[in-house]
């Protein structure tokens, strides 16, 4: 069967955008055949700092359809080896999500989890961007956020086998720097917020219309 692993990515906007109207809430998620352990991660930190860094230059308003592409495309490229993953399957597995919420995803090797949050200016015109994310081990516990550290625990052979290659090691110290650095800077995703983003669409669409309000 491979290594299987998922994607989810959330976008909320207290903003409205030119045709919405009031808050938009919106997600997608894709499936990675070969996608897994220190691969996994790799490409997290890759959307991480593509997170990051719209949260901090404020370019996190756009249209939900627009923010949510440019998250699954960061992260389906893994540019330490080429590899490209999950594109092709966006539709489809959001489609699965939205019905039955991640109840029955089939994930051996976890998921990576990535919310984002559009602010709405205040009086001053300032705003509040944020993200979250997290990981999933997947196999027995489809469910339990953890970080970057403990996702990579089973996979300790492979950790070691990176980091005897020059390449390799400062892919992945670069890769877990970034993690580690938002994670201390609060940015981990907590329990209460994956569950609301692994939820059916109505349940997505429940818990952050609470948030907001």
């Amino acid at each position: 069967m491979g290594q299987r692993s998922k994607m989810i990515v959330g976008y909320t906007n207290a903003e409205p955008v030119r045709e919405f109207s009031g808050p938009t809430r919106d997600r997608r998620a894709m499936h990675c055949q070969w996608r897994w352990g220190v691969h996994l991660i790799v490409c997290a930190a890759q959307a991480v700092r593509l997170a990051r860094k719209q949260v901090e230059d404020e370019f996190l308003h756009m249209k939900p359809k627009d923010a949510l592409a440019a998250q699954c495309a960061t992260y389906a490229v893994n540019q330490v080896s080429g590899s490209i993953q999950g594109l092709d399957n966006v539709e489809g597995v959001t489609e699965r999500l939205n019905k039955s919420g991640i109840e029955k995803f089939e994930n051996n090797d976890g998921m990576f989890l990535i919310q984002l949050h559009a602010s709405a200016p205040d009086e001053e015109d300032n705003r509040v961007n944020s993200f979250a994310f997290g990981f999933i081990n997947g196999g027995r516990d489809n469910a339990t956020v953890v970080t970057a550290d403990e996702y990579l625990e089973r996979y300790s052979e492979t950790v070691r086998a990176w980091r005897d290659i020059d390449e390799g090691r400062e892919a992945l110290e670069a890769a877990l720097d970034t993690l580690h650095e938002a994670e201390a800077d609060g940015f981990l995703m907590s329990q209460e917020e994956a569950d609301k983003l692994c939820g059916t669409r109505a349940e997505y669409e429940e818990g952050f219309s609470r948030a907001a309000a």
